[in-house]
């Protein structure tokens, strides 16, 4: 038993299985155990490779979402410079350049997953290799580690 977390019982090491492709594992590295799980719940267990169009679709809408904010915070900049020239400073400029820096973080965030996930895409990953980044990072979600499908384990 753990001794930091009463009732959970650490698991002895499993046997350490590699993905069939180190650029497929790399471009996974680029989502969450959550969205790796919910494509793996959409693919069939008989299918050989998985369809990745969630992670495309997911990656795209925020980039869109990222996209729109960066002339909304530009406007919001526009508006307040004749107030920085106030005594007071009072100001929605900085709120503005707030907004323009975080859609800039997210437009360079979901893009890099956008790539990854149209690599994926182009590799037509298989779903062992999905199952494999999963159970690497069941430890560290305290999920259980999913069984590998039966060709690729034999």
């Amino acid at each position: 038993e753990d001794p930091w977390r009463p009732g959970y019982y650490i698991h002895p090491d499993a046997p350490r299985v590699e993905p069939s492709s180190k650029d497929v594992h790399g471009a996974l590295s680029y989502f969450t155990p959550s969205e790796l799980k919910a494509v793996l719940d959409e693919t069939p267990n008989e299918a050989a490779v998985t369809s990745v169009s969630r992670l495309v679709r997911r990656s795209t809408g925020w980039l869109i979402c990222f996209t729109l904010c960066l002339p909304v915070g530009g406007y919001i900049v526009h508006l307040g410079l004749p107030d920085m020239s106030n005594d007071l400073g009072a100001s929605v400029s900085p709120l503005g350049l707030m907004l323009v820096g975080i859609a800039l973080f997210g437009v360079w965030f979901q893009g890099a997953r956008l790539m990854a996930s149209l690599e994926l895409r182009r590799q037509r990953v298989k779903r062992h290799d999905i199952v494999v980044r999963f159970n690497q990072m069941c430890p560290f979600i305290g999920a259980k580690p999913l069984p590998l499908p039966l060709s690729e384990s034999e």
